[in-house]
């Protein structure tokens, strides 16, 4: 059973635990996955005949039915769907954690925190992909770590399967997992009474929360973790994705989605107050700034997201949709191009390159972006599709 001391994490390892597994360490990190293979490209899997391989749902649908049984295959997939949709949370995460079930060996010690697996390099560059997926999402459904401590289980205590204990937090998480997300909140909150020392489980509390679009009891909860963290000074959190400025960014988010405008501008401040290098705060800001009819500042904010982190096809992507929507093509076509230039299995980009040159009157060049597109967009992109083969008709393609 997992100890509910350390939040979604848990307890350090006890030394003889400890050399032990430092031992096994080198045996147990090979693996063939993105985050440790730097730029090597991953296979994409074969699908079905009848699955849109432009699509990124269909190569994350295929590596959910494949990570419990089959996680390298899973680990290709949400590879791919990554790569197709790089703006989309849900891939990252399912990396994360199909590659994590891959390392049966630490895997245990990961999550109850050792600190020698949990603060190494190799630990550090898988975490990478979930840090990617809480920047593009802080509220993710993380239901995917109930498999984490399925498989730890299972190889500290054989293939028997994995049991629930039947206690508060076992079944908290339970509930969570399945989408029981009231549930699930209300067992946490009984649990955070009996034991208020796990204030950590203030942060899945909030999630359910968030879950339910209960923004106001999801905020509130997080920064009742906030508080906790300030009032105990811990000095070392169990992973560097969970960080004060991580939990901040998320109050933003859950405060721009019940459109508490200035309340999530203030949330995304105190993240990058926290953290200057959590650049995707000022992508938030510039979204919040353009809610409230703010262009000039948006444009700013997207700026400065850009200079921090210039290789994200997602913000760029973002970013150039802006600069189209301002009539700056000029200055579009070059982030798009730049996007294009970092992800060219990303069909966005490619389609709003296309409508930049278009409109700078570049016909060739247009008519060129917008096959590229169509060699790459899904089914799903029907009005973009139409749009993009009138487009070439129209300019003599």
């Amino acid at each position: 059973m997992r100890d509910e001391g350390r939040g979604w994490l848990g307890r350090r390892p006890s030394s003889l635990v400890a050399l032990v597994l430092a031992a096994a360490l080198a045996a147990a990190w090979p693996v063939d996955s993105a985050a440790q293979a730097g730029d090597k490209e991953l296979k994409r899997p074969k699908l079905d005949a009848a699955a849109d391989t432009n699509d990124w749902m269909s190569y994350y649908n295929y590596g959910m039915r494949q990570v419990r049984l089959k996680p390298k295959k899973a680990v290709g997939a949400f590879h791919w769907a990554a790569r197709l949709n790089p703006a989309r949370a849900e891939p990252l995460y399912g990396e994360w954690a199909a590659t994590w079930m891959l390392k049966p060996a630490v895997l245990a010690e990961y999550l109850q925190g050792a600190d020698f697996i949990v603060n190494s390099p190799e630990s550090r560059q898988i975490d990478t992909l979930l840090w990617e997926a809480m920047v593009r999402n802080p509220i993710i459904h993380r239901g995917l770590e109930q498999l984490l401590y399925a498989t730890a289980n299972d190889y500290t205590y054989g293939k028997g399967g994995w049991s629930w204990s039947g206690s508060a937090g076992d079944q908290a998480w339970l509930d969570y997992s399945s989408g029981r997300f009231r549930e699930a909140a209300q067992e946490w909150g009984a649990l955070l009474v009996k034991y208020p020392k796990k204030f950590h489980l203030h942060e899945p509390r909030a999630h359910a929360f968030a879950a339910l679009a209960q923004y106001d009891s999801a905020v509130s909860t997080m920064n009742l973790l906030l508080k906790e963290m300030e009032k105990r000074d811990r000095k070392k959190l169990v992973a560097f994705y969970q960080s004060k400025a991580m939990y901040l960014y998320a109050i933003g988010l859950m405060q721009s989605n019940a459109k508490n405008y200035d309340a999530a501008r203030e949330a995304y401040g105190s993240a990058l107050t926290e953290d200057l290098s959590m650049y995707m705060a000022h992508g938030r800001l510039g979204n919040v700034a353009l809610a409230q009819g703010d262009s000039a500042t948006a444009i700013a904010e997207f700026d400065l997201a850009v200079q921090l982190k210039g290789d994200d096809p997602a913000l760029l992507n973002d970013y150039g949709l802006l600069l189209l929507r301002v009539r700056r093509d000029e200055d579009a076509a070059v982030v798009l191009r730049k996007a294009v230039q970092v992800n060219p299995w990303f069909a966005s980009p490619r389609y709003l390159l296309a409508l930049a040159l278009d409109r700078l009157g570049k016909k060739a060049e247009a008519v060129s972006e917008y096959r590229e597109f169509l060699a790459r967009a899904p089914l799903r992109s029907a009005s973009e599709i139409s749009l993009a083969r009138q487009r070439i008709n129209d300019l003599g393609g």
